[in-house]
């Protein structure tokens, strides 16, 4: 089983959202494969809800966020991670960092894909940012488990 752990800063909006899409996505694409998806925040303390943007979007794709709390970034979570994927730069060079032994299976999301870009935070921008974080995470998405089927197979 792959085990997949997603990082943002706050793990209130970015890494909840691209942590829903990613298992409702797989477990369509590939429901015969499992998969371990789990989100942590750099700068978070845990048990704070989703931002009720992040709630409010996700309830457009169907998915649930309502129960999600927050979970401060930790060893024991990094350690259980067969690959680490962060939302920036800014998250990647923190982990590398924080985890320098980790660093073979720590990327961005975007550069994991051979995609350009980071995924921009949309935390206080309003719901239409939210909307454009979604939208973007869905395509990346996919494309990561394009990518995952390709490294990982099976």
């Amino acid at each position: 089983m792959l085990k997949i752990l997603l990082v943002c800063t706050g793990n209130t909006c970015r890494s909840p959202m691209a942590s829903v899409l990613l298992e409702n996505i797989w477990s369509k694409r590939l429901p015969e494969k499992e998969i371990k998806i789990k989100s942590a925040g750099l700068l978070t303390g845990d048990g704070l809800p989703a931002s009720s943007e992040a709630i409010e979007v996700m309830q457009e794709y169907g998915l649930d966020l309502s129960n999600h709390k927050s979970r401060q970034i930790t060893e024991d979570l990094v350690k259980e991670a067969d690959i680490i994927l962060t939302m920036t730069n800014s998250h990647l060079f923190a982990m590398l960092e924080m985890f320098p032994d980790y660093a073979p299976i720590i990327f961005t999301i975007s550069e994991y894909i051979n995609h350009d870009g980071e995924v921009e935070d949309p935390y206080g921008r309003g719901i239409e940012a939210y909307h454009t974080t979604a939208q973007e995470l869905a395509f990346i998405v996919n494309e990561l488990i394009d990518t995952l089927l390709k490294e990982w197979g099976e």
